[in-house]
């Protein structure tokens, strides 16, 4: 089997390679049509594993595919068969093994709902190996600073509504051009990336079109992965390493806000981790 941009491909069989695109976290339409979109989502896929970036799926692409996925469980999503739109199920990997565990969250989000926990335990396990994020203080650091974040995993969306996005020189440095930006760009994941800027240089980097559907960072396995591009993108395990939460605190929040609660997740994450001794950062 070979299917690609400009022959007539086998229908299903496109279908089951945007399938498992989706599965993988390259988002893309499940329409039965190789298009310019799933040929994005092949080339990045090929990026990801160091394979020539040529577009085409073939038995060997779909082979390396598979034997990467996961642990499994089901979720709907929504598949656009002309003529109309329906929901079906799909297996999707959970990443459920990792250096975090449930108790781990638990002892440092002392406020998250245990269902909240369960549907992010496996995006963060994926997410903290995909960008380094695997010893003790950094994993510690990572979870004090999303704890803030998102409130303890309830809210992977600003509460506010993005207007003042929309204002200069704000909006220029996000990268915010026509009015409305704001609101649409405004802060999603875990650690809240803002800005048409920061939703551009996702779309590039995860392989998806988060400019014309920002809510799909929403969703869990997107929510934990902004979280670590952000992290990843900014250096910030250096400041884990060296023990400097303080600036961490600063290349994150751009100041100091919500210093208190940061801290105090940061000593309970120390504590769920077993890290000794627990020392209480400064400003």
């Amino acid at each position: 089997m070979e299917l690609r941009k400009g022959i007539d491909n086998n229908r299903e069989d496109v279908i089951s390679l945007q399938t498992l695109l989706n599965q993988k976290g390259f988002v893309c339409t499940i329409d039965g049509v190789f298009g310019d979109d799933t040929e994005k989502r092949v080339c990045a896929v090929q990026k990801s594993f160091s394979l020539i970036p040529n577009g085409i799926a073939n038995d060997i692409f779909m082979s390396i595919l598979r034997r990467s996925m996961t642990p499994e469980r089901t979720v709907t999503v929504q598949v656009n068969l002309q003529p109309k739109v329906s929901t079906t199920s799909i297996v999707v990997p959970v990443g459920a093994n990792g250096p975090l565990t449930f108790d781990m969250i638990k002892k440092t989000m002392i406020y998250a709902q245990d269902v909240n926990i369960n549907k992010f335990l496996g995006p963060l396990n994926d997410t903290l190996t995909r960008y380094q994020i695997t010893t003790p203080i950094r994993i510690a650091c990572f979870l004090a600073q999303i704890a803030h974040e998102s409130s303890c995993l309830q809210f992977v969306r600003e509460l506010a509504d993005g207007s003042a996005y929309d204002k200069q020189p704000l909006a220029r440095d996000l990268g915010n051009t026509q009015p409305g930006d704001g609101p649409k760009y405004k802060g999603r994941g875990l650690i809240q990336v803002t800005g048409k800027y920061n939703y551009e240089q996702l779309s590039k980097d995860l392989g998806g079109d988060f400019l014309t559907h920002p809510e799909l960072l929403e969703q869990p396995k997107l929510a934990a992965l902004t979280a670590g591009w952000y992290w990843n993108k900014r250096n910030l395990n250096q400041y884990c390493d060296s023990g400097d939460f303080r600036m961490l605190t600063l290349k994150i929040n751009g100041g100091f806000n919500g210093w208190d609660s940061r801290v105090t997740y940061y000593l309970y994450a120390q504590k769920a981790l077993g890290i000794e001794p627990q020392v209480k950062p400064v400003k």
